[in-house]
């Protein structure tokens, strides 16, 4: 006991002596240096120098604080670098980063970077970084990037960027990318990317992008516009064509029935004055039955007179119902147009309006 006492009090008056020796040193610019060994700032090699030095190998008792990394550092408990980091720190608990970051940060609870970052981030919690950042993020629950961010981020809970990303979220609830997404989405409930979606969205609940270019595989899938597909048991998209919707019925099936023909005395005028007995087609009434993809179950829908030979109620022209199944494949049939002699022409022609009465 007397003898670790002892080992404790040398190491106290050494660490004390450097502090005094290298105050005088504070005022100037991060100077470079090959090791230091701290047991808590200012106790260490450095002193009160040590926000002003630079060190390519750092060893911290307890926690340790520098003015730059070229190299390797290790702490027990938690790293402060108040200037660039290159190359690798590792805490039991947190790494703090002030200035630019390149190379592997690990830490038990957290990495906090404030500038750019380029590289590796491992952590048990959190990982933050405050600029823009190109690399892979690691952690248990969350990761975030103020900026700009290109390459993966991997997390137990939520993903976020507040800004444009490129490459891959995966979660084990939410992402979130407030500028354009250039990538995947996964998360095991929501996505959301503000801006525009160029890849795919997957979750167990919740997708939204302002402007689908991609696909959307989940449960609800919104999307202000869209330019590519979504997939889900509802699919809503305020603008565009290109959408696809599984319902529980997902299949839609349309059959058409042959035009209804009818028996018809006709009076003749053949010479033995007797009434001959024609066919009349009746052009006016095809029949269709459907079912599935978005239609009233049970119903019949308009009624013709007591002969079968017109309709009497809501009749159904062909333009009606091709503009009500493209309607029900989310195609607005009025905008869904082609190039023909120099014209804009619809499928369903200058006429023809959805049928509402024939929808669940």
């Amino acid at each position: 006991m007397k003898k670790k006492s002892l080992i404790l009090i040398v190491l106290y008056i050494i660490f004390s002596q450097n502090i005094k020796a290298q105050d005088t040193t504070l005022n100037n610019a991060v100077k470079p240096n090959f090791f230091q060994m701290s047991f808590i700032h200012p106790l260490g090699t450095n002193g009160k120098a040590s926000g002003k030095t630079s060190n390519s190998l750092s060893f911290n008792i307890l926690s340790g604080y520098t003015g730059g990394l070229d190299g390797f550092e290790l702490s027990l408990f938690s790293s402060v670098i108040n200037g660039n980091m290159k190359g690798c720190q590792i805490t039991g608990f947190s790494n703090v980063n002030l200035g630019k970051a390149e190379g592997a940060q690990i830490g038990c609870f957290s990495n906090v970077n404030l500038g750019q970052t380029k590289g590796l981030q491992i952590s048990g919690f959190s990982n933050l970084v405050a600029d823009s950042a190109e690399g892979v993020q690691i952690s248990g629950f969350s990761n975030i990037v103020k900026g700009n961010y290109s390459g993966a981020q991997i997390s137990g809970f939520s993903n976020m960027v507040n800004g444009n990303t490129k490459g891959v979220q995966v979660s084990g609830f939410a992402n979130i990318a407030t500028g354009i997404s250039k990538g995947n989405q996964i998360s095991g409930f929501s996505n959301v990317a503000v801006g525009e979606s160029d890849g795919a969205q997957i979750s167990g609940f919740f997708n939204y992008t302002r402007k689908n270019k991609g696909l959307q595989l989940g449960f609800i899938n919104v999307a202000d516009s869209s330019e590519g597909v979504s997939i889900g048991f509802m699919s809503i998209v305020k603008q565009g064509y290109y959408k696809l919707n599984l319902f529980t019925d997902e299949m839609l099936m349309a059959t058409g029935l042959n035009r209804s023909h009818m028996p018809a005395l006709v009076e003749g005028t053949a010479p033995s004055g007797v009434l001959r007995q024609e066919i009349a087609d009746m052009l006016q009434l095809p029949r269709v039955m459907v079912a599935g993809g978005g239609f009233r179950r049970g119903l019949v829908y308009g009624a013709t007179d007591e002969l079968g030979y017109a309709a009497e109620k809501d009749p159904v022209s062909v333009h009606d119902f091709h503009a009500t199944m493209l309607h029900l494949l989310g195609i607005d049939h009025k905008r869904l147009v082609l190039k023909y002699q120099g014209l804009d022409v619809r499928l369903t022609g200058v006429t023809g309006d959805v049928v509402n009465g024939i929808l669940a």
